[in-house]
């Protein structure tokens, strides 16, 4: 048996605890591959990678490798048939792609599975298996948990207000903080402050926000209190002295995407924390905020651009502000004037030091000029043409180009990196090679698509004019909802810079610069 691959996986660190380390698999599969006299061994390596999913990959380089035939395989050289795959279907796919290729499974623990009827149904009937102590693992982790939650018990949380308790697994009052959120219940039941007042309040008294994290990044580094935070904390029943979990249920439905559902109010479970503020505080904030949102005097309005418009100056989204109108008001006119504002100037409206030179944009008056201007650029076929010659080539395919190229220099770095490692003795030649072939493999895929980039098809360019064209014209004097249909499925960003000085009233026009990018 002159040439092997090895695959070794691990998901999680409870399975390199119980042995299953990457290390460990290597090791073994390694000694297995030298006492079948292997001459040539390939390793693929995927870790915290779940055996569910198929989509991993090393896993997918490996069946790559032997479906175009790059690699030549006597054996494939496992720890134990789940590392390839914990679903049935899953190892079915693998069992065929391999047994196409002559391709021999073997473990390290002896066994052989091979291409004949016999051991592909063995094999199946292990991946079955393997499928179903899956399932049952799930279902003993959420029976831990409920009865961990019955007992007053919770996993380590980050809470605004409170520390966690490691040794009694609940939460402690963290008094510095709860003052604060005492002093937020206080201003909005007692003194009738809007939300919006309210982080104003805060962010001019200096007083440090939450710091909330994603992937354990600070997602928050102005360190500013937003309205939305502190309606956040009001509805929060934990404050109270309840702290409802196990909310949603988490279903993984690729190796990087989870599904998350809420489950009815009945299934949750709730756990007794110590409370900052008493249930009748707690009480009337919400129903102070329950008589505001069901106030049958807000009306629901379309806004056609939302979620489109950046400031051409900082690069920022521009958000939908409003304020009261002043003098008199006729019958039936809007009692508020609507405008886009630049993401930054909010920031500095809450506390931020950072401003841009930027002004709001009436909503109304960019809506207009907006399609006006795509009247304009749609007029014809030729005159979208040369609209997306002048600008989207411009500014899509060439930002594009940009980060492929950027995407290249980041791998060949990581090519001398390895090549550092491998002069520092820090990994074997062996795993060396693998590794750079592999960033070469990455490298010429991402030449290919530059060279492609940098060769404008013509024939693709046609199709996505006429496509656009078509979307633009299909619906004759549309109404304000078809509008903001059309223009979210043809633009991608439209982006704005107020050029006049003037004070904005119901008489004057602003001055506007529009740039709008096509998708």
């Amino acid at each position: 048996m002159r040439n092997v691959a090895i695959y070794v996986r691990v998901s999680t660190m409870h399975q390199a605890e119980q042995g299953y380390s990457i290390d460990s698999q290597l090791v073994d599969c390694r000694k297995k591959a030298h006492d079948l006299g292997a001459i040539t061994i390939n390793e693929y390596v995927d870790k915290g990678k779940s055996g569910a999913f198929l989509d991993r990959p090393e896993l997918q380089r490996m069946l790559n490798d032997i479906k175009t035939e790059k690699e030549y395989y006597d054996a494939l050289i496992i720890y134990k048939l789940d590392r390839l795959s914990r679903d049935s279907m899953g190892l079915a796919y693998i069992i065929k792609i391999l047994q196409q290729k002559n391709i021999k499974i073997i473990s390290t623990d002896g066994a052989q599975y091979g291409t004949n009827p016999q051991d592909v149904l063995t094999m199946q009937i292990m991946g079955s298996i393997a499928q179903f102590d899956n399932a049952l693992r799930k279902e003993r982790s959420i029976r831990g948990k409920i009865e961990k939650r019955k007992q007053g018990k919770l996993d380590k949380i980050t809470k605004y207000g409170y520390t966690f308790n490691d040794e009694k697994q609940n939460l402690d009052i963290k008094e510095d903080e709860a003052i604060v959120i005492r002093k937020i219940f206080k201003w909005f039941t007692e003194d009738n402050l809007s939300a919006f007042r309210i982080s104003k309040k805060l962010n001019s008294e200096k007083i440090p926000a939450p710091q909330p994290k994603i992937n354990r990044k600070i997602i928050n580094k102005d360190n500013i209190w937003f309205e939305s935070t502190i309606r956040t904390m009001l509805k929060d029943e934990t404050y109270a002295g309840i702290r409802h979990t196990m909310i949603y249920k988490f279903e993984k439905i690729s190796l990087n995407n989870m599904k998350k559902t809420k489950r009815p109010p009945e299934e949750w479970i709730s756990v007794p924390v110590p409370s900052i503020i008493s249930r009748e505080t707690w009480d009337k904030a919400n129903n102070i905020m329950n008589r505001k949102s069901t106030n049958p005097r807000r009306t629901q309005r379309t806004w056609i651009l939302q979620g489109l418009v950046f400031c051409e100056k900082c690069g920022q989204i521009m958000n939908i502000k409003q304020t009261p109108k002043i003098g008199k008001i006729k019958e039936n006119e809007e009692k508020y004037n609507f405008y886009f504002k630049c993401r930054t100037n909010i920031l500095n409206w809450f506390g931020s030091d950072k401003k841009c030179p930027n002004r709001q944009v009436p909503i109304y008056a960019l809506e207009d000029s907006v399609w006006e201007t795509l009247l304009n650029i749609f007029y014809s076929k030729e005159t979208l043409e040369k609209y997306l010659k002048e600008t989207q080539l411009k500014d899509n395919v060439y930002n594009l180009l940009d980060k492929l190229i950027e995407d290249r220099n980041k791998l060949s770095k990581n090519k001398n990196k390895i090549v550092e490692w491998f002069a520092d003795g820090k990994i074997d030649q062996e795993i060396a090679d693998n590794k750079i072939n592999d960033l070469n493999n990455k490298i010429n895929d991402l030449d290919k698509k530059i060279s492609n980039l940098q060769s404008t098809n013509k024939s693709k360019k046609s199709f996505s004019i006429n496509n656009l064209y078509d979307i633009f014209h299909k619906i004759k004097n549309p109404n304000r909802e078809q509008k903001k249909e059309i223009i979210h499925s043809i633009v991608e960003k439209i982006f704005v810079e107020r050029l006049d000085n003037k004070r904005s009233n119901a008489y004057t026009k602003p001055v506007l610069k529009i740039r709008i990018i096509l998708r």
